[in-house]
């Protein structure tokens, strides 16, 4: 794709001892694009991310970011392009809040590592924008796991990265704080970084994510608008016609319900 930050070209992933794997797998992504990837348990979703991350290395097929293979680009720098966030992450229990957020810092930091003055004023901006600024001096180990994933997001924005791959982002968040994280995602998106999110929560993909790639059984099945993805005939194969499609009551925006006439 003319213009795309990140490109995945025809990747393909194998894991040891498994039959499973990542069909030819290519996906482009522009600046600023918010980007949905959703699909049933084993789909792919995760191990694409991990592809685009540089977490693991595909059997087949290269990514390229701004034109170069990845595999180019010393650590660093790459850090300073690509953020990303797991779904599971293993902290020291006794970081507190703000440590743990000023490691994202390490793309930036110069001779010995210290933090200065603008590191600081980063790193406390990203607490804010995650909206745990008021924890800062709290241990990692006594906050609630929604907390924590907040945490670890503000970690990453303190990388300043161009690109950003989080899987299942709103993984132990409550309600309200899921709109929160995705509404954040589509402001930063809106700022010219590239978000591409993995997700469960299909309807928070159709309201947000200008654009869905729907995953399963190790290929992608459908790249498009929420409207032209979400569509009855496939969802119903991918979900045994345990859902049907319906509408936002206040946008025309395709929402996905259970079937209650099972």
């Amino acid at each position: 794709m003319e213009n795309s930050i990140l490109e995945a070209k025809k990747v393909c992933f194998c894991y040891q001892n498994s039959i499973w794997a990542l069909q030819p797998t290519s996906l482009a992504l522009k600046p600023g694009e918010l980007v949905a990837l959703i699909g049933p348990n084993g789909a792919g979703k995760s191990t694409l991310i991990k592809i685009l991350a540089g977490v693991i290395h595909p059997t087949k097929g290269e990514v390229y970011l701004q034109g170069e293979r990845i595999s180019h680009f010393p650590r660093k720098k790459f850090a300073q392009k690509i953020g990303y966030l797991p779904q599971f992450i293993a902290s020291h229990p006794e970081y507190t809040v703000s440590e743990v957020a000023s490691l994202g810092r390490y793309a930036h930091s110069q001779g010995m590592g210290f933090l200065n003055q603008e590191d600081k004023h980063i790193i406390e901006t990203c607490l804010k924008t995650c909206q745990v600024d008021q924890l800062s001096k709290r241990k990692i180990n006594q906050l609630s796991g929604g907390e924590r994933q907040r945490v670890f997001l503000a970690s990453v924005l303190a990388q300043q990265p161009q690109v950003l791959l989080l899987d299942e982002p709103t993984t132990g968040l409550d309600f309200h704080h899921q709109i929160d994280l995705i509404e954040l995602l589509k402001k930063l998106s809106q700022q010219g970084i590239s978000v591409v999110f993995v997700t469960h929560e299909i309807n928070l993909a159709s309201i947000y994510a200008p654009r869905i790639v729907l995953f399963s059984k190790g290929m992608l099945l459908e790249d498009d608008t929420p409207n032209n993805v979400l569509q009855t005939s496939v969802l119903k194969d991918l979900y045994e016609n345990k859902v049907f499609r319906g509408k936002h009551p206040q946008k025309d925006i395709p929402m996905i319900f259970p079937n209650l006439e099972l």
